[in-house]
């Protein structure tokens, strides 16, 4: 599997003819961590929308939402020489510290605002709906999710959960993951009660999706994904002249 290594800000910039996932990498520095989840998920969403036998999709702006949809997670990367999780070299650091400082300054501290302020400098197509689908993908909203007829948030939502930093994990793997990485840092992820409630919703989810799928998400395993990096020449939907 390779995974382009971004080593510094593009000179050219990106234009409206042709817009890619490698571009879009190396104009906002992400971190090849980063860009594998990215890749990952995508894959994922495209495997299930392969296996989709529910209401119509589309399945452009699915795929350009999962490529997109973590843009901005520098913002809450945790960069202390003492992080439980250590995402990236030690040699990395300073540069991506620097970085996080400057998109902090320049764009504040909510993630999901950060992503929607990254996409708004891209001439998108689906632009106004990958943002909005991004910031409907929030805690606080799993529930309004789940009890909705919106079958592309629901696939959004459910796609992401089911992939961790390293790889493919079902969703109680993934809610243990997310607990010891930010148990230290989010107060809701050191509630157990709520993790449970949120993990029960999610698990609702997946049975609601499942009745419109011809593969079984219990089963599904990483080796289908691959590979991955066919994603990074992807070609987003642009805005015409």
């Amino acid at each position: 599997m390779m995974v382009m290594k971004t080593t510094s800000r593009s000179s050219q910039p990106i234009t409206a003819r042709k817009i890619t996932p490698r571009q879009i990498f190396v104009q906002f520095e992400i971190h090849s961590v980063l860009q594998t989840h990215l890749l990952r998920v995508t894959s994922l969403m495209d495997f299930l929308v392969q296996h989709w036998q529910g209401p119509n999709l589309n399945r452009q702006l699915l795929l350009e939402t999962m490529l997109l949809h973590d843009l901005g997670n520098l913002i809450k990367f945790d960069l202390r020489p003492n992080a439980f999780v250590k995402l990236m070299k030690s040699s990395e650091l300073p540069r991506y510290r620097a970085l996080q400082a400057q998109w902090q300054a320049q764009y504040g501290f909510d993630v999901d605002e950060v992503t929607s302020r990254l996409i708004r400098q891209l001439p998108l197509h689906h632009q106004a709906q990958i943002i909005d689908l991004i910031m409907n993908h929030a805690e606080g909203t799993t529930n309004a999710v789940v009890t909705s007829d919106n079958w592309t948030q629901k696939l959004c939502d459910y796609t992401d959960f089911r992939v961790g930093p390293h790889g493919l994990l079902t969703l109680a793997e993934r809610f243990a993951d997310l607990t010891v990485r930010y148990r230290d840092r989010r107060d809701n992820w050191q509630d157990t009660d709520q993790i449970q409630r949120h993990l029960e919703l999610f698990q609702t989810l997946e049975s609601q999706l499942q009745t419109h799928l011809s593969c079984d998400l219990a089963t599904l395993t990483g080796t289908q994904l691959e590979p991955i990096d066919r994603w990074l020449d992807f070609e987003f939907a642009i805005l015409q002249p």
